[in-house]
């Protein structure tokens, strides 16, 4: 099967792989367009790496600017390479965004609902990955960082999963029209596509 493409995109330096489907836009961005000196440069977006947090916390305003993507809608866990996800709504919007004392601690993943709102995660060696599920209660989105226990520890879940790497990924729900079964009427599944280049 196949699946909406993934395309690169550039605005002001700030290079990013897009993906849209399902009512969501997701980012992953490259490391290029950003302040940070060596052996950060230059887009380094994670603040628990040793690099200067003004540095990242400009690198993260020209993602944001780039994407379009109010960072005060960013939220952001506290990664441990753990398998703890948190559910986040509206309550969390900017938790993390702006430094590493507000990130939802110990959190290896996010989950939401909340349309608008930017779910986070970081990688460098780990797996980036965006899940979105449509069901009966709606469009649900997981943003998860997938270290080594992750990926084993998940494959219990029945929620949909998102994994991201000190790159972030921001994914990002937004409403869009139900579509139905010509037929049935009933509410149409949107599956994790293929990966393979499209504009968003």
């Amino acid at each position: 099967m196949t699946g909406p493409a993934m395309e690169w995109h550039e605005r002001d330096g700030v290079s990013w792989l897009a993906w849209e489907a399902a009512g969501v836009r997701a980012a992953f961005p490259a490391r290029t367009g950003g302040v940070s000196p060596p052996p950060f440069d230059s887009l380094n977006l994670g603040l628990s790496v040793g690099d200067d947090p003004a540095a990242v916390a400009e690198n993260r305003r020209r993602l944001c600017a780039a994407l379009g993507v109010p960072q005060e809608r960013l939220v952001v866990p506290g990664q441990v390479h753990g398998v703890a996800l948190a559910w986040v709504g509206e309550h969390e919007a900017g938790r993390g965004a702006f430094d590493a004392a507000s990130v939802l601690a110990r959190r290896d993943g996010l989950l939401t609902d909340a349309v608008g709102l930017g779910l986070t995660v970081s990688y460098a060696d780990c797996l980036p990955v965006v899940i979105v599920a449509e069901g009966t209660m709606g469009r649900a989105l997981a943003t998860v960082h997938a270290g080594w226990r992750g990926p084993v520890s998940y494959t219990h879940l029945t929620l949909p999963t998102i994994y991201s790497v000190q790159l972030s990924v921001v994914a990002v729900p937004f409403k869009k029209k139900q579509q139905t079964h010509p037929l049935t009427k009933q509410p149409l599944f949107s599956p994790l596509p293929t990966i393979s280049p499209l504009p968003i």
